[in-house]
């Protein structure tokens, strides 16, 4: 999982508006740990895996990605707010989609294509908004074969003459 995480996070960093990108340890909810870290954030964490034996120490893995995307209280998007204040707020849902668009059919060295499975909204009291997207891919886990060790055997020759 660890080149997952590592490609997942390379791709996500190249959406200039995410200003904090990391795996979920429980950020949102100790939020004042994160003091000054500025938002949006997205929170990676693979939310279950179903595993596969195909033999030689090799697993293939549908692993279900959970993407957190936080962001602070917007200005209203409301038909009577001035267009100004309501596009500040929409832009939100265009880092939605802008994620969405990095990540689908987005493939790896271990995991196939990623296709996006579902997306809801997280309801919190203190007024953050998080958009929870879920994503599905392949992945192939050779991590339990032996690292391969090149040894030197010497073989007694024996050479017989007529």
């Amino acid at each position: 999982m660890e080149e997952l995480y590592k490609a997942l996070l390379e791709e996500l960093s190249k959406i200039s508006e995410l200003a904090y990108i990391d795996l979920d340890m429980g950020q949102l909810e100790f939020p004042g740990e994160f003091e000054g870290c500025p938002m949006p954030w997205c929170l990676i964490d693979f939310e279950g895996t179903n595993w596969q034996d195909i033999g030689q120490k090799v697993q293939d893995g549908d692993v279900i990605i959970k993407l957190r995307i936080a962001s602070e209280p917007v200005e209203s998007t409301s038909n009577i707010t001035p267009a100004l204040y309501r596009n500040k707020g929409i832009e939100i849902i265009r880092l939605w989609t802008d994620i969405y668009k990095k990540l689908y059919t987005f493939s790896g060295t271990n995991f196939n294509a990623i296709t996006r499975t579902n997306e809801l909204s997280e309801k919190r009291e203190d007024g953050i908004k998080v958009r929870v997207m879920y994503f599905k891919t392949n992945y192939r886990d050779f991590s339990a074969i032996d690292a391969f060790v090149e040894k030197t055997v010497e073989l007694e020759t024996t050479v017989e003459l007529d």
